[in-house]
């Protein structure tokens, strides 16, 4: 079916043309591409010295009965997650493209009903941004946070959200909780940490589950330095503040129907963040910490259509773990370079529309902005 598409389609005419000829394209930022046929169906494949290391892959070119499909799968779906649409993007060129094809994925973006019902207000920037250090190891310094009260709570009584976010990969965990106490949350905290391993910082706020006799304890038996944050001042852990916003925006665009079931789409709405690429890094949070991109929604829908599945280089178990080895650094340093790009880009941004502000001892400050 998906061979007499392509064939049918006008909108594919010249592609099909191009594929004839097989030449390579050569862009001026060093990335090439062509078009080719493979048991009849038309892919793209492309190469760039940024992307895969220069490996070459493939892209099936999608028919114009088929993209709306492809885009319900990337953005609404229940690993789609109801994202941007930059991250919408990247997950489409994952594996699939067609003329327009950004167009097409910003248009459905900004149509959707959900995202538009759902979508959050501005805020008014305050002062400029100040500078965090770079974390360049996986797992050194995580930050963690408490979401909640969630109203509703749901059917299994959970009423909040424990949250951990990794500095160096972005990579994100949530538990539901049903309550707070400071032995719940070190319990939680454990069960993170026996996956993923244990940090050496984890910065907090001054909530009294983090800064109880609990928590302190816990921290001196596994050798993790506690950090807080300034009190009433979350910016200073952005990077979870952020994250919560995120997973809170799409579970309730996912719950709209179904509030009492938010819980049951914490999963699969990591799994939805932790495969799409960071515009802050290049890459996606799953791939800097296991060193391979993840089987998603997008590749399996592509093996279904072609009927065709990636098949690895047999490797022994040694040369595998040599080769993921020197792929992590090579990806982490890559990684390093572009939060290092891009940490400049929005301090540049978003300081453009903040001002500094002189305060002296004894003067009145601003009336805190209500939460």
């Amino acid at each position: 079916m998906l061979r007499e598409k392509q064939q049918q389609d006008p909108t594919l005419e010249k592609i099909r043309q191009l594929a004839e000829t097989g030449d390579d394209k050569v862009s001026k930022n060093g990335s090439t591409h062509k078009y080719v046929k493979s048991s009849g169906i038309l892919y793209r494949e492309f190469s760039s010295p940024r992307v895969e290391f220069g490996n070459r892959f493939r892209q099936v070119v999608v028919p114009v009965d088929y993209r709306d499909h492809v885009l319900k799968v990337a953005h609404e779906s229940i690993l789609g997650g109801h994202q941007g649409s930059k991250k919408t993007r990247d997950k489409v060129m994952s594996d699939f493209t067609w003329p327009g094809m950004q167009a097409d994925v910003t248009r459905y973006c900004q149509s959707c009903d959900v995202c538009q019902r759902t979508l959050p207000k501005g805020r008014v920037t305050k002062v400029p941004l100040g500078s965090m250090p770079l974390i360049e190891e996986p797992f050194q310094r995580v930050a963690v946070d408490l979401v909640g009260p969630i109203k509703p709570a749901t059917e299994r009584g959970h009423r909040y959200i424990l949250v951990l976010v990794d500095y160096a990969t972005r990579y994100p965990e949530a538990v539901p909780m049903k309550t707070i106490e400071a032995e719940s949350v070190a319990e939680e905290l454990l069960g993170i940490y026996s996956r993923l391993g244990f940090p050496k910082e984890v910065l907090t706020d001054q909530g009294s589950q983090f800064v109880s006799g609990v928590m302190k304890e816990v921290s001196r038996l596994l050798s993790i330095r506690r950090l807080t944050t300034t009190p009433y001042h979350a910016m200073c852990n952005g990077l979870v503040e952020k994250f919560n916003g995120t997973l809170k925006a799409m579970l309730k665009k996912m719950c709209d129907e179904r509030p009492k079931d938010w819980d049951r789409y914490i999963d699969p709405l990591l799994f939805a963040y932790r495969e799409t690429p960071q515009e802050s890094t290049g890459f996606s949070p799953f791939e800097l910490l296991y060193g391979r991109t993840v089987r998603g929604p997008m590749r399996i829908l592509k093996e279904l259509w072609t009927g065709e599945s990636e098949v690895s280089e047999t490797k022994t178990v040694y040369q595998y773990v040599l080769d993921l080895q020197e792929r992590l650094e090579q990806t982490c340093q890559l990684a390093r370079e572009e939060l290092k790009k891009s940490r400049q880009r929005y301090k540049t941004y978003y300081n453009k529309k903040a001002r500094v502000r002189n305060m002296k001892v004894g003067e009145e400050g601003p009336p805190p902005s209500p939460h």
